[in-house]
């Protein structure tokens, strides 16, 4: 699932720069078809942020042929 491959590269992405999940303060995410919020994102969103999620806003969204999802990130530094 899309969801989770971005999850997980996201993850990738804020270790190399020393951060984490935990770091991501905001998160926009750009749905192609809405009912997927509930039926695919919420639960793997619960996969990955446990306990303090983010706040988030999913917004409907024409996206490219065979993309469902896109997010944008925003984590705080602790540097």
């Amino acid at each position: 699932m899309q969801i989770r491959d971005i999850m997980r590269q996201v993850q990738v992405t804020l270790s190399e720069a020393g951060a984490s999940l935990n770091s991501v303060v905001k998160v926009t995410v750009y749905m192609a078809y809405m009912p997927d919020c509930e039926r695919y994102l919420d639960p793997i969103w619960n996969e990955f942020f446990d306990l303090n999620p983010p706040v988030r806003t999913v917004v409907q969204a024409g996206l490219e042929n065979g993309i469902f999802v896109k997010m944008e990130m925003i984590a705080e530094s602790k540097a």
